[in-house]
């Protein structure tokens, strides 16, 4: 068992090792079942880990797509809010997103 800091997110999940060619619409399913499984298991926070997208040929994807669910979770009221990780350093992790639902 992980022993979690003073205001650690509950739970961690690993989105980082998801390969598109993965169409995209099942990396948004995805992201919505495991909001879901969250509210079932009444987690409060979770940190959504996407990767920075170093090894995209192009611009990050993962990243893009999944911060696109949970802005779409957040306006239909779904999670209370996400935001981009930020280390006890003071910087920020962009490749994870620290979720807060109701």
């Amino acid at each position: 068992m992980v022993k979690r800091r003073v205001n650690e997110p509950e739970i961690d999940i690993d989105f980082h090792t998801i390969n598109p060619p993965l169409p995209y619409a099942k990396i948004g399913a995805l992201v919505q079942q495991q909001l879901v499984n969250l509210r079932k298991e009444n987690i409060r926070s979770a940190r959504f880990i996407v990767g920075k997208g170093l090894h995209s040929e192009d611009e990050p994807i993962i990243p893009l797509l999944i911060e696109g669910e949970l802005q779409k979770a957040k306006e239909s009221h779904l999670i209370k809010n996400f935001e981009i990780e930020m280390l006890s350093n003071g910087k920020k992790n962009s490749g994870a997103f620290i979720v807060t639902l109701f």
